[in-house]
């Protein structure tokens, strides 16, 4: 059992409840639609940005701002 915290970052362009959060390298961005996941996407990222998870002053929307700068692939 892999524990996982999902932080809310903010609506897409669709208006649906973004939380992101990580499995090992694996970032995941979950897009939630009255309670429910409708789409969920992921990217393989380097120690760098996993790094910036254990950061307590490094929000969620920080870190996904980062991974588009970065890889140029919005979650």
């Amino acid at each position: 059992e892999i524990a996982m915290s999902k932080e809310y970052i903010g609506t897409d362009c669709y208006n649906r409840k973004m939380e992101l959060y990580h499995i090992g390298n694996e970032v995941y961005c979950d897009h939630i639609k009255n309670g429910v996941v409708v789409k969920t996407n992921s990217i393989t990222v380097d120690n760098r940005i996993l790094g910036l998870f254990g950061s307590p002053h490094t929000s969620g929307a920080y870190i996904y701002d980062e991974i588009t700068r970065v890889y140029g692939k919005k979650l």
